[in-house]
């Protein structure tokens, strides 16, 4: 009587030798669809060789076929995950354009509200007797403002690199 270690194959049984041959041809180590060529009533396995090549072969014929699908396979998946990939950074580029429009609209929007001020307040200084003093305080603060405002003025931005493209990418190098 013999027992298995293993704790799924508890059960006992009896082993009695038979005296014939098997030959267990299997394409995986866990012996999964696996084939049996073994000694018959009316055939010794060592009589059996071209029935062992041809297992053999359709067996290793198996093994190719199913690890060409399965490369394929995998070939296929990693294609989807490359399109999957770029369509996020596609996505991503586009909600980053999206974002950079929203505040372009923002800053150039708060950039007119700043040169409308600083029209208004024009106006209302040449209504007014100014010294040379005054007038030079003046003229500092309004070209400080119209700075300013060129600075978030992204209309001035824009035309800037296009007309200075080399200056917007010596200014992108310096950022990293």
């Amino acid at each position: 009587k013999t027992t298995t270690d293993y704790s799924w194959k508890t059960y006992d049984y009896d082993y009695y030798t038979t005296g014939k041959l098997r030959l267990q041809i299997s394409k995986y180590s866990w012996n999964h669809n696996d084939r049996k060529v073994s000694d018959t009533n009316n055939l010794k396995l060592e009589y059996q060789t071209e029935k062992i090549l041809k297992t053999i072969l359709r067996t290793a014929e198996e093994a190719k076929e199913w690890r060409i699908k399965r490369e394929e396979e995998q070939k296929l998946a990693e294609q989807r995950r490359i399109i999957r990939l770029r369509q996020q950074r596609e996505e991503e580029l586009e909600q980053k354009k999206r974002a950079d429009l929203e505040q372009a609209s923002e800053s150039f929007t708060k950039s007119h509200y700043i040169y409308q001020y600083i029209h208004e307040v024009e106006i209302q200084i040449k209504q007014q007797e100014l010294n040379q003093e005054q007038l030079a305080r003046f003229i500092k603060w309004k070209n400080w403002a119209t700075k300013h405002a060129d600075r978030l003025n992204p209309v001035r931005q824009k035309i800037d690199s296009i007309l200075n493209p080399v200056e917007e990418e010596e200014s992108k190098q310096h950022l990293w």
